[in-house]
Formats: structure tokens, C-alpha cells, sequence
């Protein structure tokens, strides 16, 4: 007598792990983005969570939108805090709401630094390594950080890490990329220091991972339950002198070595080969990252992914999770219509008056629309 016929597991939709102790129902990820809807406060908002329950029902990982882990490190009007024991009851909610969908919840910890804008941080003071202006991001001139305010902001990342625990996250991921101020001090651009944090490839590595040394040991004398500790960044930059694809690939095995539980990698296009470096310019930036990580620890990516189809091709890129963002505003539903053989009907386009009907906050809404190019239809 023949078995009874199992179609094939659709790989997207495996159970996968993210860290010890952190299974995933499956491989796709709600990625973190600016939501600008916190009050001036920095609590968590209804709008907030209504868009990110709705969205917790289909991905295995929920990245929430990036908290400030200090008040000089606030880059977004609508930006949530994570700076004092005040922000715990509405992490606490952020949280369990994300959990009661069944994804993982992740708190993405942020410091804008030389980015951030001076009417958002107090008396106006903008810090970053070396007192460099990051052209491509803001026209402020920055100051530069001393030794003893390094350290500050470094047991910031450790104490907000404490709260991510209290409140009942599965884990956090430090935000390294996109210009912040971990960024900042692993560019040559922006890092012109000669000292302990700069000066060479490896020390411009102290900082980022100076903050993931911090964040892990909080998770170990806070966390009584498995809790995942990882990293996000972007490999490459346009600046010159700036982080080229041979910076990212040294920089993966640091963060590897140092015991990330994964790593993230940020790009506009899943796809983009490498700007600079030594290695194939045929290749992506994820197939080059991928190999290098060689399944070690997990790989994230994601950018510029809209159908099942996409998403199948990052995978076979090696990535072991696929990270969403603009897919999952344009159509909460995704995962759930991949998962039900409905990929056909998954919604392309953003339209004016959807608002409402896609649980959108209004703030978040408008900075959109006010963005032409960023979304399909917009």
C-alpha cells in the first residue's frame, strides 16, 4: 500500500529558530520601521499598537518600531522611549500584544546620534564620534563624544535591554545600520577617532559591539527565560571614505565572534551587488553576507520584497528569515494568504483613502504619502 501523499512544507512557513529557546512559527519577519506615532512623551500609543496587532497575526517575528535608548539619541518626532522604568507599563502592552498574535516580539533599541535632529534632544546637543557631519542624512555639524559619555550610552543599550526582559520581549535587536550612531562609529566616514574606539577597522568595531556585549550580559542577569540578543546594519554606504562590502563581511564574523544571536542586514533592495569591494560584483550583498555568516547564527534580510516569489529567492540566497516591511503595510494579510494558497491575491498597491481600512496611524500615514517612490502606488 503507498503512503498517503504530504505535499511539500512551503519553506517560508517552517518553524525555524531564531536563538536557543526561540522557535518561530515560521520564516518571515515583520521588519521595524519609524511609525512617528508615540506622544511627545515617548509612551506606546493605541495607534501604535492597532497597527502592530494586526500585523502580529501572520509573521513568526515582530519587530516593533525603534526606541530611543537615551533622550540625546531621539531621531523621529513619534519616536517610542525606552530610557526610563516610566515607559515599562506600555512596553509591557507593546509586548503582549505582539505575543498574544503568536510571533516573537522584538524591541529594536536605537541612538540617532550625529542624526538626530537638535530640536529633538535635550539643550539642542547632537553627539557622534567625531564631531563629522553625515552629509547624506543631516546638514548638523555634531559634537564629539567624550570616553566617560561612550560609556553612558552603552549601559543605556544594557538598561533598556533590562526593560526589554520586564516586559516580556522575546528579545532585542540593536539598530546598527542606516546611519545611527552605531553606524557612525564603525564608518571611517564618521569615525575619525584615534583612540580606543577608532583609529582602525577593528577598533571602529569597539562601539557596536561594545553595545552587544551590554545588551547580552543584561539578558543574562535579568532574563529567567530564553531571550535573543541581535544585531541590525547595513553594509555598505555611498560616503568615501565609508563602509565598503569588505568592512561588512569583517564586521559579520566580529559580531558572529561576539556572540550575536543574529544578524539583520539592512538594503533597499534585496537584490543590490556590492558598491565597493573586493568580492564578485554578479553576486548580491546577501549571497556575499550569507556565505560568509555560513549559517553560524541566523541571517535577516529583507528589502524590496512584495511577492512569494521574492521571498523564495532571498531564501535561496541563504538567508534564514525574510524581513517585510512595505509588503505587510500594503497587505496586513500576507503571510495568511501565502499560507492558504491566496499569494494571487496579495494587494500591490497603496491607495489614498485606504487608511482606515489598513489600520494605519495617521502620522505614519502622512510621512508616506509625503514620500513619493518609497511605496508602490505612492
Amino acid at each position: 500500500m503507498n503512503a498517503q501523499y504530504s505535499p511539500p512544507i512551503n519553506p517560508l512557513l517552517e518553524p525555524v529558530l531564531l536563538s536557543e529557546g526561540i522557535l518561530c512559527r515560521n520564516r518571515i519577519a515583520l521588519a521595524a520601521m519609524t511609525h512617528y506615532s508615540a506622544p511627545e512623551d515617548g509612551s506606546v500609543a493605541e495607534p501604535e499598537l492597532a497597527y502592530i496587532r494586526r500585523r502580529s497575526a501572520g509573521p513568526g517575528i515582530v519587530f516593533t518600531a525603534c526606541v530611543a535608548v537615551s533622550p540625546c539619541g531621539k531621531a523621529y518626532d513619534g519616536e517610542p522611549a525606552a530610557h526610563d522604568d516610566r515607559f515599562l507599563p506600555g512596553l509591557s502592552v507593546w509586548a503582549k500584544v505582539i505575543k498574544d498574535q503568536g510571533a516573537r516580539a522584538i524591541l529594536q533599541l536605537h541612538h540617532g546620534g550625529g542624526v538626530c535632529p537638535p530640536r529633538l534632544v535635550p539643550y539642542g546637543d547632537v553627539v557622534s564620534p567625531s564631531g563629522i557631519a553625515t552629509p547624506d542624512r543631516s546638514p548638523v555639524t555634531p559634537r564629539a563624544l567624550s570616553d566617560t559619555e561612550i560609556e553612558v550610552i552603552i549601559e543605556a543599550f544594557g538598561s533598556a535591554t533590562t526593560r526589554a526582559v520586564k516586559a516580556g520581549f522575546d528579545g532585542v535587536e540593536i539598530h546598527g545600520g542606516y546611519g545611527y550612531l552605531p553606524q557612525q562609529f564603525l564608518s571611517p566616514y564618521t569615525n575619525r577617532r584615534q583612540d580606543r574606539w577608532g583609529g582602525t577597522r577593528e577598533k571602529r568595531h569597539a562601539f557596536p559591539l561594545a553595545l552587544l556585549v551590554a545588551a547580552r550580559n543584561a539578558a543574562k542577569e535579568s532574563a529567567d527565560r530564553p531571550f535573543s540578543v541581535g544585531y541590525r546594519f547595513t553594509p555598505e554606504e555611498a560616503l568615501d571614505p565609508g563602509l565598503t562590502m569588505d568592512d561588512a563581511l569583517a564586521f559579520v564574523d566580529a559580531l558572529v565572534d561576539q556572540g550575536s544571536d543574529y544578524i539583520d542586514v539592512l538594503v533597499n533592495d534585496f537584490r543590490s551587488p556590492p558598491r565597493r569591494g573586493s568580492m564578485q560584483k554578479d553576486r548580491s550583498r546577501l549571497c556575499h553576507i550569507a556565505q560568509t555568516v555560513a549559517k553560524r547564527v541566523p541571517v535577516l534580510a529583507g528589502g524590496a520584497i512584495y511577492t512569494e516569489a521574492d521571498a523564495h529567492e532571498a531564501l535561496a540566497m541563504g538567508v534564514d528569515f525574510v524581513t517585510m516591511a512595505r509588503a505587510l503595510i500594503i497587505d496586513p494579510e500576507w503571510v495568511q494568504k501565502v499560507a492558504t494558497g491566496q499569494s494571487g491575491s496579495i494587494r500591490s498597491l497603496l491607495a489614498p483613502d485606504e487608511r482606515e481600512a489598513l489600520t494605519m496611524p495617521a502620522p505614519f500615514w502622512n510621512v508616506i504619502w509625503k514620500a513619493p517612490g518609497w511605496f508602490p502606488g505612492v
